[in-house]
């Protein structure tokens, strides 16, 4: 009885350990850009670009309903959702 208490402490270990560093991995992923995008965009925005043109924007006289199409009067259900996501790698 004591060895198997032993493996399943291991075992909770284990399966901690690995779930820390996948969480790791995976941040260190999502917070870095890859050299993929940023051959197609390497001037990236941060908060101060997003911020100067916000404030462009709305010096602008240029009104969003002069650019939008007219209504068509016509109502829509949205059911379901996406399901799950995966990354592919190329």
């Amino acid at each position: 009885m004591e060895l198997f208490l032993q493996w399943c402490a291991l075992l909770w270990v284990s399966t901690f350990i690995i779930t820390g560093l996948y969480i790791i991995w995976n941040d260190k992923r999502l917070t870095t850009i890859p050299s993929r995008a940023l051959h197609f965009s390497p001037k990236r925005w941060n908060s101060e670009d997003a911020r100067m043109l916000a404030k462009r924007l709305a010096n602008s006289t240029t009104q969003s309903n002069d650019v939008l199409l007219a209504g068509t009067g016509r109502k829509y259900i949205i059911v379901g959702g996406v399901g799950l996501l995966v990354p592919f790698s190329a």
